[in-house]
């Protein structure tokens, strides 16, 4: 599933608050969401790496942070 949202109209805890407002039993834990994946989708249905594009315009001018 791919959701695209700015912002959500309905978090995840207000779900599970609600769910405890109406339900009989309370529901256990904490809200959360994890993030698979970052980009857009391409053609083929994956998850297109979203700086590909700006990798390539650097080319050779890439830089190596590496800490050590």
């Amino acid at each position: 599933m791919v959701v695209r949202h700015a912002t959500p109209v309905v978090r995840p805890d207000d779900v599970l608050d609600a769910l405890r407002v109406v339900a009989d039993s309370p529901v256990p834990g904490v809200a959360r969401a994890t993030r698979l994946a970052q980009g857009r989708p391409d053609g083929g249905g994956a998850i297109a790496e979203p700086l590909s594009e700006d990798r390539a315009a650097a080319g050779s001018r890439q830089v190596d942070l590496t800490l050590g």
